[in-house]
């Protein structure tokens, strides 16, 4: 097994070589089951540097040394270590919904434009379990006792599902448009006027923890598992992306989400997501840099000046109890409507729309009786992130599907649809179970339905039960 993983090694970071930074880190992911912990590459001096950290019970005479590729017998060094999984900076203050104490990084807005505000974060410190719904209140206070309330939005990773490899580790709030003005307000710093990227190594920047801004040096780019301590796992997460850092001093429990800035303090960086006691290297922490997040999250620089207000102290995020989302037996309107609007984005045009419309609804309810950590009611199944792509906030028809009504006649009917769901009066499950679907037009399926046969077809889209 140890020899076919440094054969898998190589070939890997052969391929890597060739292609360049990006893809050599989810390139790795095939190998996180081996002992492989995590991967860390940087350029010196122009030739290639890695670091490769094991599990402990990986024999010291099976660590690799150097790497070649065969046929073309092209080798490098590797520095192979023993080192302890990252874990993340979070101590728990509710324990029935498995959120944290963390920072806030930024104020932003979405970038479709509709002037909604949200406060971003990590993933982690919002939604550290799988028991994190959409509209979960989110408290932000101040130290002076002030707060104000938002509502959680989307995250990612979804901690606790099968959704484990992440580019990013990133939660956002909505907030009231005036409490976005406060925060901004209350440090300029929120608002940043640019956003940065690392690429040169030893590059200084600026940790904004819960003890001020912490300097720190870029050291590298990180691909592995990550603790988030909320769960009984030892991996949580993939980061498949990250940027580590060298913070003196270390940063501390409750820094999670704090935002990365460039020396100056103008420019957004990053998000920091975790700390690591000892890699064994020259670097003390992990994040993960600010592009992805915004595009994954569908997000922009905040664009309206802050009103001027008197500055209260130093913010944190924390998650509360969640909103009591509607029950599916209660036939309620708001259920009604999530569901409407998700068969709508989701199957709607064609002759055969209402039987594609119907055939997403039962998924919603064969999830909703799962009672998984897909949500346990008709919204928190709609509105759990990266499950149905029309709610995912970087989907061009996002604005439509909120925007529409029932003047539209397809809308009309998925309202019709909807209700009779949410009142237990569907009928017939006409996917057979199905929990899962995709759209024939997809050039390749995705990876959960590799190897499955459909248990369905309807319409466009084919379904799948019995996927893990």
């Amino acid at each position: 097994m140890r020899a076919a993983l440094i054969h898998a090694l190589a070939r890997r970071l052969g391929a890597i070589q060739r292609l360049g930074i990006t893809p050599w880190q989810r390139a790795l992911y095939p190998l996180a089951d081996s002992p492989l912990q995590w991967a860390h590459y940087r350029l010196e001096h122009g030739r290639l540097r890695w670091t490769l950290a094991f599990a402990d019970d990986m024999p010291g005479r099976a660590l690799p040394r150097w790497l070649s590729l065969d046929p073309d017998g092209t080798s490098w060094p590797v520095h192979a270590i023993r080192a302890p999984r990252a874990h993340t900076q979070l101590r728990l203050n509710n324990s029935s919904q498995g959120g944290g104490q963390g920072m806030l990084a930024a104020v932003l807005q979405n970038s479709g434009g509709n002037g909604t505000w949200y406060a971003l974060t990590a993933a982690h410190v919002l939604a550290g379990t799988a028991h994190a719904q959409v509209d979960d209140r989110v408290e932000i206070q101040y130290d002076n006792g002030q707060t104000c309330i938002g509502a959680l939005e989307n995250w990612a990773p979804v901690i606790g599902s099968h959704l484990t490899l992440t580019e990013i580790d990133a939660a956002i709030a909505r907030l009231p448009t005036a409490d976005a003005q406060r925060l901004m307000a209350a440090n300029p710093r929120l608002a940043p006027a640019a956003t940065g990227a690392l690429d040169a190594i030893d590059t200084p920047l600026l940790i904004e923890g819960q003890n001020g801004s912490v300097p720190a040096l870029f050291r590298g780019y990180f691909a592995g598992w990550v603790d988030a301590e909320t769960t009984a796992s030892p991996q949580d997460y993939y980061l498949s992306q990250g940027i580590t850092y060298q913070a003196s001093p270390a940063t501390q429990p409750g820094d999670s989400g704090a935002a990365l800035l460039d020396a100056a303090g103008n420019a957004l960086l990053g998000l920091h997501s975790a700390g690591v006691a000892d890699s064994g290297e020259d670097w003390n922490g992990v994040g993960c840099a600010i592009a992805p997040v915004l595009t994954t999250l569908g997000l922009q620089l905040a664009t309206s000046a802050p009103i001027a207000l008197p500055p209260p102290e130093e913010k944190r995020v924390r998650a509360a109890l969640p909103r009591q989302a509607p029950s599916l037996t209660g036939a309620n309107a708001d259920a009604q409507d999530v569901l409407a609007r998700t068969v709508w984005g989701e199957a709607r045009g064609g002759n055969g729309a209402e039987a594609g419309m119907t055939a997403v609804a039962h998924v919603v309810l064969n999830r909703v009786a799962a009672r998984s950590w897909w949500g346990r009611t008709v919204v928190e199944v709609c509105r759990k992130p990266w499950q149905f792509s029309c709610w995912n906030l970087n989907d061009p028809n996002l604005p439509k599907m909120r925007a529409v009504t029932s003047s539209d006649a397809q809308f009309a009917l998925a309202l019709q649809i909807a209700g009779r769901a949410v009142a237990g009066t569907l009928g017939d499950d006409i996917t057979h179970g199905a929990t899962h679907y995709y759209a024939t037009s997809m050039h390749t399926p995705p990876q959960w339905a590799v190897g499955r046969q459909p248990c369905a077809q309807v319409g466009a889209h084919l379904f799948f039960k019995d996927v893990g």
